[in-house]
């Protein structure tokens, strides 16, 4: 675990005995994360602090700065630490439903299929997106009637497959096996005889091109939306969840962990923020160890000509 875990408490403290009152949730997730680099130093620092070596820690703390009634300070405390996993749970409900994103605006320096695993509900999430792109692929190359279940050596064609053997859901459906068995029987083709019993009405009607079924358009609609940013999460996954490294081109302030801050030409710096069809959008910028800020420019005083 590398988080700071002194100068962490010590942050909070402070706070507390500057401002005489109940810490709201966004100063002391600032401060938490902070001193946290992932996700998982968050949970793993929060399980601490409701420890009693934890508690003791916080309490002594105060005491060292001269506190003299550290008690509500400890109750508050208390209450935040209580209360913040169910911020980051929220915060995933959040991002799972991002169409396509998957980004929850930090880096958690895992790879993106472990992220995935460790992160249920997002797979589940990623896993309808990518289906739901399928489709839409499908529609345009007009090739809906020719989907086929997982291939296998010697596999049929659906026209040659009955209802129960073709229709997977969320996959296939009864109406692109229907409208294959209607393709092929106007192709020409020899449907089997207990194929056509799914259909009788087919096996009645001379043959004729089909049309392509129709998808509902209010599932036509959301394969849209869906389209643009799941082809962009599929193309940037290796990255997706990784913060972005910036050089800084020229010497212009930038927000640095809630400050303005100038820095030098080329230093590198950590950009959080999150995925958007336009790329990412910052947020804020942390300091990489290589990072140097440098002072404000102090004019230059010349001497009044007399």
């Amino acid at each position: 675990m590398k988080t700071d875990v002194a100068t962490c408490l010590k942050d909070i403290a402070d706070w507390y005995i500057k401002n005489r009152t109940e810490m709201p949730d966004s100063v002391f997730e600032t401060i938490v994360l902070r001193h946290c680099e992932s996700e998982a130093e968050v949970i793993n620092f929060l399980n601490f602090l409701e420890t009693e070596p934890g508690k003791m820690r916080f309490k002594t703390l105060l005491r060292e700065m001269k506190e003299s009634e550290p008690q509500p300070y400890l109750e508050k405390y208390r209450k935040l630490v209580e209360k913040y996993p169910d911020r980051i749970d929220n915060h995933l409900e959040r991002a799972k439903d991002e169409k396509a994103s998957l980004v929850l605006g930090r880096g958690f320096g895992e790879s993106f299929d472990d992220y995935l695993e460790h992160n249920p509900s997002v797979k589940r999430r990623w896993d309808e997106l990518t289906t739901a792109i399928g489709e839409m692929e499908q529609l345009k190359a007009g090739i809906i009637g020719t989907i086929k279940p997982q291939a296998t050596k010697g596999s049929k064609e659906p026209w040659q497959m009955t209802r129960a053997e073709y229709v997977k859901p969320p996959y296939t459906s009864p109406a692109m096996h229907k409208y294959g068995v209607q393709k092929a029987l106007s192709e020409g083709k020899p449907v089997p005889a207990e194929v056509l019993k799914d259909y009788p009405d087919l096996a009645k009607v001379a043959p004729v091109t089909p049309e392509i079924p129709k998808i509902p358009e209010a599932r036509l609609m959301e394969l849209k939306r869906h389209e643009e940013l799941v082809l962009r999460a599929v193309r940037d996954k290796p990255n997706i969840t990784m913060p972005e490294l910036e050089q800084v081109t020229k010497l212009e302030p930038v927000q640095i962990d809630g400050a303005i801050r100038r820095l030098g030409e080329g230093t590198i710096i950590k950009t959080e923020g999150k995925m958007t069809p336009g790329g990412l959008m910052p947020s804020s910028y942390r300091l990489t160890p290589e990072a140097v800020a440098i002072p404000e420019a102090v004019p230059e005083v010349r001497p009044e000509v007399t």
